[in-house]
């Protein structure tokens, strides 16, 4: 894993210290004092200099799975009046010089198996003087020079160990571990080039371009080839892979939207909102002794850079691990490290003896009865016992499973609890949300995929131009960064309004505001809602004659399409589209835990979202063609009522669970 400049950036944007982050740039590669940089001609002997060199890629697989290894964190210190590399334990403890050189020692970065080090040093050698690349065993034994007379920056591993990347001389540069050949530069670019990552494959590499004011994110593969630039704008900061083979991008400017920090997908697409404080372990965790899955970051919050561990697990949410008077900054830490897939384990052994399971519901809401009553349902059909209470009792009872509701604004708050179910075998199926803690399964629709598909519904109506505007209540949900990303996609689109408040749930005010929108803009053609769309219908209800309405989203609730009606009965030509976050998650997530808990074993293929711990379902869509089915279906129901669609019990065994 590389060291973590990324982390240290990261945090300061959250501290209020993103526009300075922004303006800010990565310290350029100081430029060589011996030599120019190599070029095809200084390929060693054993690559063909008329092409690329042919790089294996391929990761050893073991017979049996090797035992975790420990989250020890290298990093970098002036405590002893210069420079060096220190190692020390996770929680922070028996920290030890390994350089001990008179020299500056710097840029750690351990290998994926922790058993090795690069670094950066400026010790002379009896060629040259300059920043070289160093690598040495843990334990700061077996020391080796891998680089000479360039000025070298920021080393990273492929996770098989082969292969170190590194900038030098405003370019990117790739070595053998073993120092069997020199350094291959990979770019020869007038441009200047830093930061590269390796991917978790080890297929490609991530890197910045430009220099000062620019700097982009590019990709290329391994040996240079196939070089795409992803990002535009410039400003970017840092960047590395996470876990699931994205792309983290730290001080992205998105322009009028401001300084943030971003995942996409290693093509540029899928573009995710990294989130705030404490939510950069989705993308590169940390683990503690103990387990849990926190940040690891180097941060000056008291006029000297720390080394701390950030999570809700801690109860100042920030943890000091070096407590120094000295600088201690550039953490990094094995990419393997942390609990194994076989030590939490979340399949609980049922014999066949045992003929009575136990499924608790946890997070009981009057609001959201439905998904209650859809859990009582299933329970029903499966003939089991089935109990509702607080998770801390459930967990007290030693239910087989927890079946936990919940939303991606509480979710973090049950970190501690789902660790304390995982500790006792206790499985954790949480709804409408997307949670990262170990021993969490999670059963919601794919939200960002809603907002997306409810846009574009709405652009392509529109012809793909016009004046629109939005209320986005659920920023949560990262609809802010799609919003951004489906203007983008339709440029023909004008936003002349937007509202991202929740009205301090005075959602009456969202009338006035609709009212202010079509009297202000009256050839507005769209107005988008992610939530209270009934007010956004009030509102331009008497406002504009029936044939001028824009085009809106309706509730999918029985009051939504209930709305939808009285408008078309006064405006046939009325466009509207409904999209559900189904109640049935409730359903399906209680026949899922009692698969799991009955011996079936879930289809890793199946499970996906942001920490690959999610069984996304499907959502009901209510157009012009079948509104009237559905309101034969749910006009019966309450006012309150939620348009719901089950899995059937089979589909869920056979889209999310292996045959036994």
């Amino acid at each position: 894993m590389n060291s973590k400049h990324l982390f240290s950036l990261f945090v300061l944007c959250i501290f209020s210290l993103c526009l300075v982050a922004c303006n800010s740039q990565p310290p350029v590669d100081s430029p060589s004092i011996t030599s120019s940089p190599a070029t095809e001609a200084a390929l060693p002997t054993s690559v063909n200099v008329t092409s690329r060199p042919i790089i294996s890629t391929a990761v050893p697989q073991p017979t049996e799975p090797p035992p975790p290894v420990p989250c020890m964190i290298a990093f970098e210190s002036d405590r002893d009046g210069n420079s060096e590399i220190y190692m020390m334990g996770p929680d922070g403890k028996d920290p030890v010089n390994l350089t001990n050189n008179p020299s500056d020692d710097n840029q750690p970065a351990i290998s994926a198996d922790g058993s090795q080090i690069a670094f950066i040093s400026n010790r002379e050698t009896e060629t040259c003087v300059g920043q070289s690349l160093y690598i040495m065993n843990a334990d700061g034994g077996d020391l080796r020079q891998l680089s000479n007379c360039i000025w070298a920056n920021s080393p990273n591993w492929s996770t098989n160990g082969e292969w170190i990347t590194f900038s030098a001389d405003g370019d990117i540069f790739l070595v053998r571990s073993d120092g069997a050949e020199d350094p291959i530069n990979l770019t020869n670019s007038p441009d200047e080039e830093g930061y590269p990552v390796i991917s978790p494959d080890n297929q490609k590499i991530a890197f910045l371009s430009g220099g000062s004011q620019n700097w982009n994110v590019f990709t290329m593969n391994l040996d240079g080839s196939d070089r795409q630039q992803l990002t535009t704008k410039g400003g970017e900061i840092g960047i590395d892979w996470s876990e699931d083979g994205r792309i983290v991008v730290v001080g992205w400017n998105r322009g009028d939207q401001g300084c943030c920090n971003f995942v996409m997908n290693a093509d540029g697409s899928e573009i995710v909102e990294a989130g705030g404080k404490g939510e950069m372990q989705k993308y590169l965790p940390f683990w503690t002794l103990d387990g849990n899955r926190v940040e690891c970051v180097g941060l000056d919050l008291s006029g000297n850079s720390e080394i701390y561990l950030v999570g809700e697990v801690f109860p100042d949410i920030f943890l000091n691990l070096t407590n120094n008077p000295a600088n201690d900054t550039n953490p990094s830490w094995p990419a393997k490290c942390g609990p194994s897939i076989q030590s939490h384990n979340l399949e609980v052994e049922q014999s066949q003896e045992n003929t009575e399971i136990i499924i608790g519901f946890a997070g009981d809401n009057p609001w959201e009865q439905q998904r209650k009553d859809n859990f009582l349902k299933a329970c029903d059909e499966l003939k089991i016992k089935c109990i509702v209470g607080e998770t801390e009792a459930l967990i007290e009872q030693r239910v087989n499973a927890i079946i936990q509701n919940s939303n991606n604004i509480i979710v973090n708050g049950l970190h501690p609890l789902i660790l304390e179910a995982r500790d006792k075998g206790i499985p954790v199926f949480v709804l409408d949300a997307e949670s990262s803690t170990d021993g969490a399964y999670n059963i919601t629709i794919d939200h960002q995929k809603w907002a997306a598909k409810s846009l574009e519904w709405m652009f392509e109506e529109m012809g793909k131009a016009g004046e629109f505007a939005f209320f986005n209540f659920q920023s949560y949900n990262g609809h802010k960064l799609i919003i951004g990303d489906m203007l983008d996609k339709y440029p023909g689109i004008k936003v002349v309004e937007q509202r991202h408040d929740d009205y301090t749930h005075d959602y009456k005010i969202m009338e006035a505001d609709v009212r202010s929108f079509m009297e202000k803009y009256p050839n507005i053609k769209a107005i988008w809602a992610n939530g209270e769309m009934n007010n956004v219908i009030w509102g331009v209800k008497g406002t504009v004659p029936p044939d001028d309405w824009p085009l809106v989203m309706c509730e999918a609730t029985k009051s939504g399409l209930e709305a939808w009606n009285i408008v078309k009965a006064e405006n046939p030509g009325f466009n509207c589209v409904a999209m559900s976050n189904p109640p049935g998650i409730a359903y399906d997530a209680t026949y899922a835990a009692y698969y799991l808990v009955s011996g079936f074993q879930i289809n890793p293929d199946a499970l996906s979202g942001e920490f690959g711990k999610t069984l996304y379902v499907d959502f009901p869509i209510v157009t012009q063609e079948n509104i009237d089915e559905w309101w034969e279906t749910i006009k019966k129901e309450n006012e309150k009522y939620l348009i719901d669609e089950l899995m059937s019990p089979d589909d869920i065994k056979d889209r999310w669970f292996l045959e036994k």
